[in-house]
C-alpha cells in the first residue's frame, strides 16, 4: 500500500505544551506588525474568492487595536458575513525554503463572537483534505494540529486557516513549529529585519537603475518600415513609414505586391525612395482597389531590405487593431486602453462590475470553466458577457492554455477554438488570450505561430496575443521574447515586484522598459500584469501608491496594464487605483489617444527620475517617475527638455502652481512617486 507522502494527524491540542520553551517560529511576520498598506499583515492573505463573496470586504478583514493573548502580537479580525460560504481561508506565504522530513505542530490564537464557530486548521491549499476542525469560545485560546512531511520534495507546509462560519473571528500569533507539541509562542528570528532593504536589495536595485539609463537611450540603428495599423478593411489608402536611423543616405526602390507573391506578378505600387540619414518619410499606398489578403511592401537598396506587410480584411462591423505608430489600441476606429482585471473562470456576481467600472477598469479577464468530460461551459462566459455589456465592459476570453505544452494541449486548444468560432460575433469580446507564460523547452517558434495563425484564421477581427513570463525579457532592446513577436498582437508581460526579497520596483520598471521599447519597434503595443495579491508565492499586495508608479510605468510607452486578481483587501489600495485609473484614462485620452498631440521627449532616465514630454495644443505635459525608495529632490532645466522657456508650470492633477526660476523646475518626490506637470 503506497505510503501518504502528507500525513496530517487529526488532533487538536488546546494548550500549550508542558514544556514552554519556545522553538523556532517558521511563520513570517506571524505577529501581524508589519504590514506595508497599514490594514491587513504582510506574508498573509485572504483567498481571492473572498473578494467576490463580500461586497464589503474591506470592513471584513483588518487588523485592529484591542488586546491580544500576546503581548508582541496583533490581532487580525475576520467576518464571514454569508451562510455556507466555505472559502474564506487565511493564507501564510510559503516558505522559500523546504522544510525537512518531520513532524510539525500549527498552532494559533482565536476567539468568536458567538459560540458554535467553526475553525479549520490545514496542512496547505493544496491539501484540504487533511485539515482539522474545532470549534471556537467566545474566550481567547489556543488551537494547535500536528502535521507530518514523509518526502519534503514532493510535500510541504504553507498553514492556513479556514473560517467557514457565519461570525466574527478575531485571529493572532500563529506558529509553525518543528515538534509534536506547541511551545510557547514567539515571533520566527528572521522578522527582525523583515521590510528593510538590505544591502544586496539595494545594489541589486542600483544595478536596475544603471542598466534602464541604458535601456532608455537605446534605439535600434538601420532602415525600418512600418504601416501605421496592423490590419485594414475598406480604408482608401494606408500610411506605410520609412525610417534611416544612424544610418547613411538610403536610395532604394519601394515595391509593394502580395505577400509570398513571385517576382513575375507586377507591384501594385512602386517608387524610388531616397532617405537621407536621420530621416523619416510617410507614404499614402493606395489600398481601395485591393481584395482583402496579406500584402507586402519592400524597400530595397545597399544592404539587406526591409518589408512592411499589410493586412487588408473584407469590411467587419466590428475591429480591433493596433496603432502601430502610437504603440495604443483601436475599437472600431476609436482608442482603446486596456485596463484590465483577471477574474479566471469565476462569475462575479453584478456587484462587482459595478465596483470596477467605478474604480476605472474597462476590460474583464475570462476563462470558462470545464465540466469533468472537459467541455466548456459556455453558460458562465454568457452570464459574464451579458453583465459586462449592461455596465460597458469588454471582455478578454483566455488563457486558453498555460505554460509547458503536454497531452492536453491539443484537446484544450480544439475546444478554444471552438469557443473562438461561437463567439466571434461578440461586440463584448476584444480579444482572445491564447496562451500564458509558454515554457521555452516545450514550445518553439512554429508552435506559438501556428495557435497564432489558427486564432486569427478564425477570428482576425480581434486581438490574439501571448503573455511572457518576466524571465522570458531579453535583457537586449529589439531582442525578441521566447518564440517570436509574430505569435501575438501585444507585447504582454508579468513580473511581480513584491515576490521575494529578488524582486524589486527597479525590476519591474527595467522590464517593462525593455519590453515596451521592443515592442515598439516591432508595431506591437505594450501590456503589463499589474500584481495585485499577496499569498502563497508572495511577500504582499503593492500599496496604493506602488500600485500607481507601476500603472504610470505603462502609461510612459502608452500602454496598456491589467491587474491580477480581482481586487484588493486593502481599502486605501483600492481607493488609490480608483484615481490611479481616472488619471490614466485622462492622460491616454489627452495625449497617446489624441491623434494632435505629440510626445516631444521619449522616455528617458536622469538620474533616479524617468520622465517623457508630450505637447497638446498650447500645453507640454511632463511625466515624471521616481524610481527611489526615499524621499529626494527634483531638478529639471525645462528649456532643456521642451526647447523653450517655460511660461508657468502647474501640478495637472493637484492644479497647483510650481515654483519656476530661469526655465529651472524644483520639485521633491516621495518614493515612487509620479507627477505630471503641465507646462503653459
Amino acid at each position: 500500500m503506497m505510503k501518504t507522502l502528507l500525513a496530517v494527524a487529526a488532533t487538536l491540542c488546546l494548550s500549550v505544551a508542558a514544556n514552554p520553551a519556545s522553538a523556532d517560529n517558521l511563520l513570517a511576520n506571524s505577529s501581524f506588525r508589519l504590514s506595508a498598506n497599514g490594514s491587513t499583515p504582510d506574508y498573509w492573505d485572504l483567498h481571492h474568492a473572498a473578494a467576490l463573496q463580500f461586497r464589503d470586504l474591506h470592513s471584513q478583514y483588518n487588523l485592529v487595536d484591542v488586546p491580544g493573548p500576546q503581548a508582541d502580537a496583533r490581532v487580525l479580525r475576520i467576518t464571514n458575513s454569508a451562510s455556507g460560504f466555505p472559502f474564506l481561508y487565511l493564507l501564510s506565504r510559503q516558505a522559500e525554503a523546504k522544510l525537512g522530513a518531520g513532524t510539525y505542530v500549527f498552532s494559533v490564537y482565536a476567539r468568536s463572537d458567538r459560540p458554535g464557530t467553526q475553525l479549520e486548521l490545514a496542512p496547505a491549499l493544496g491539501a484540504m483534505q487533511r485539515r482539522v476542525s474545532q470549534t471556537l469560545t467566545q474566550q481567547w485560546r489556543r488551537y494547535s494540529a500536528e502535521f507530518r512531511i514523509d518526502d519534503a520534495i514532493k510535500d510541504q507546509l504553507s498553514p492556513l486557516l479556514v473560517l467557514p462560519s457565519r461570525a466574527s473571528y478575531w485571529i493572532s500569533a500563529p506558529q509553525l513549529e518543528s515538534g509534536d507539541s506547541a511551545t510557547a509562542y514567539a515571533p520566527a528570528a528572521t522578522d527582525a529585519g523583515l521590510g528593510t532593504r538590505t544591502a544586496a536589495q539595494a545594489a541589486a536595485a542600483a544595478d536596475a537603475i544603471a542598466a534602464m539609463a541604458l535601456t532608455s537611450t537605446s534605439a535600434r540603428a538601420g532602415l525600418s518600415a512600418l504601416f501605421e495599423f496592423n490590419a485594414y478593411t475598406s480604408e482608401p489608402s494606408a500610411r506605410l513609414q520609412l525610417s534611416a536611423k544612424a544610418v547613411p543616405a538610403v536610395a532604394g526602390e519601394l515595391s509593394c505586391g502580395h505577400a509570398g507573391a513571385d517576382n513575375e506578378q507586377p507591384p501594385f505600387y512602386a517608387r524610388s525612395i531616397l532617405l537621407n540619414e536621420g530621416q523619416t518619410t510617410f507614404l499614402d499606398i493606395p489600398i481601395g482597389a485591393l481584395a482583402p489578403g496579406e500584402y507586402s511592401c519592400t524597400m530595397s537598396g545597399p544592404g539587406r531590405p526591409v518589408s512592411a506587410t499589410l493586412t487588408l480584411l473584407a469590411p467587419s462591423a466590428f475591429l480591433v487593431r493596433s496603432n502601430q505608430f502610437r504603440r495604443t489600441l483601436q475599437i472600431n476606429h476609436s482608442g482603446y486602453q486596456i485596463r484590465g482585471v483577471m477574474v479566471g473562470s469565476y462569475v462575479p456576481p453584478e456587484w462587482y462590475f459595478a465596483d470596477v467600472v467605478d474604480h476605472g477598469l474597462n476590460t474583464l479577464f475570462f476563462s470558462p470553466s470545464a465540466d469533468p468530460s472537459g467541455r466548456l461551459n459556455f453558460k458562465d462566459l454568457d452570464a459574464v458577457l451579458g453583465l459586462a455589456k449592461k455596465y460597458a465592459m469588454k471582455v478578454i476570453v483566455g488563457p486558453a492554455v498555460m505554460g509547458q505544452k503536454n497531452n492536453s494541449w491539443v484537446l484544450l486548444l480544439e475546444r478554444y477554438s471552438d469557443l473562438v468560432r461561437r463567439y466571434r460575433g461578440s461586440p463584448i469580446i476584444i480579444g482572445w488570450f491564447v496562451v500564458d507564460e509558454p515554457q521555452a523547452w516545450t514550445l518553439r517558434e512554429k508552435d506559438l505561430l501556428d495557435l497564432y495563425k489558427a486564432i486569427k484564421g478564425i477570428d482576425p477581427y480581434r486581438l490574439a496575443f501571448i503573455n511572457w513570463g518576466s524571465d522570458d525579457v531579453p535583457v537586449a532592446v529589439g531582442a525578441e521574447p521566447h518564440g517570436t513577436l509574430a505569435a501575438t498582437d501585444l507585447y504582454s508581460i508579468d513580473y511581480y515586484p513584491f515576490a521575494n526579497a529578488k524582486t524589486s520596483l527597479e525590476s519591474y520598471t527595467l522590464r517593462t522598459l525593455r519590453a515596451s521599447k521592443t515592442g515598439m519597434e516591432a508595431g506591437r503595443p505594450a501590456h503589463s500584469w499589474l500584481q495585485l495579491y499577496g499569498y502563497l508565492d508572495t511577500i504582499r499586495e503593492p500599496t496604493g501608491e506602488e500600485l500607481n508608479y507601476m500603472a504610470y510605468v505603462d502609461l510612459l510607452y502608452g500602454g496598456n496594464y491589467s491587474v491580477w486578481q480581482i481586487k484588493s483587501n486593502a481599502k486605501s489600495t483600492w481607493d488609490r487605483l480608483r484615481k490611479t485609473n481616472e488619471e490614466v484614462a485622462d492622460l491616454t485620452q489627452r495625449l497617446m489617444l489624441n491623434p494632435d498631440a505629440a510626445e516631444i521627449r521619449a522616455p528617458i532616465l536622469a538620474g533616479h527620475y524617468l520622465y517623457s514630454a508630450w505637447r497638446a495644443g498650447a500645453d507640454i505635459y511632463l511625466i515624471v517617475l521616481h524610481v527611489g525608495d526615499r524621499t529626494e529632490s527634483f531638478v529639471a532645466d525645462l528649456q532643456s527638455i521642451i526647447g523653450s522657456r517655460a511660461r508657468h508650470v502647474s501640478d495637472y492633477h493637484s492644479r497647483a502652481a510650481i515654483p519656476v526660476e530661469d526655465s529651472t523646475l524644483r520639485d521633491s518626490f516621495n518614493a515612487y512617486a509620479t507627477r505630471v506637470y503641465q507646462i503653459h
